[in-house]
């Protein structure tokens, strides 16, 4: 008799797993048309399994927790979601100090779960699997140009409204060679924000 496959573990089954930086349960901090946002972006599938979108857009206004929401997603796509493209994955930033920015997002929210840290290594630019099946780059744009011929199953674009020519999508590594990838963009919006964004 055949075992039935394993549903896949949801971005927000994850979440629930996690706290926030202050200690509080992670999904309390998601209001809902973020978890609206992750479940489709990460868990709607076709009748194939594979994920229904490889390109995501999302325009936030200032502090709406959108470079959160990155680094989010691309630690579940690094630690949960299986990519015939392997699980490697880039977030991509402005300039060194947005990278920066969002590295210390990543880091801190490792240091605040124990369930991440046992899994993950943080380095100077990345966050590396320790079982090796993957790792999470986080650099500037620029720094990105002439990987072609790499693989991705993440690949995240903070603010990509600075960007004023479609070089970056044509210098990121070729992800479509080998099956679906995720790729998140997030456009800054002039909106009144909502809720204060804590970085």
């Amino acid at each position: 008799m055949k075992r039935r496959a394993k549903p896949p573990i949801t971005s927000l089954a994850f979440f629930a797993r996690l706290k926030w930086l202050d200690g509080r349960p992670l999904l309390d901090t998601i209001e809902p048309y973020r978890r609206a946002f992750f479940a489709q972006a990460l868990d709607s599938r076709r009748g194939d399994g594979v994920p229904t979108y490889n390109f995501v857009l999302s325009g936030r206004a200032k502090k709406n927790w959108k470079s959160t929401d990155l680094v989010l997603a691309a630690l579940y796509c690094l630690l949960i979601r299986d990519s015939v493209s392997g699980n490697d994955g880039f977030i991509l930033a402005n300039d060194e100090e947005q990278a920066g920015d969002d590295l210390e997002i990543a880091k801190k929210l490792i240091a605040t779960n124990p369930a991440l840290a046992a899994e993950l290594a943080v380095l100077t630019k990345e966050i590396r699997r320790h079982d090796g099946r993957g790792a999470l780059k986080i650099l500037p744009a620029r720094d990105v140009v002439g990987a072609h011929g790499k693989t991705y199953g993440f690949c995240g674009v903070d603010e990509i409204h600075g960007y004023k020519s479609y070089d970056l999508f044509e210098s990121l590594p070729d992800g479509n060679r080998h099956g679906p990838q995720a790729i998140f963009a997030f456009v800054l919006g002039h909106n009144r924000p909502s809720h204060p964004e804590t970085r």
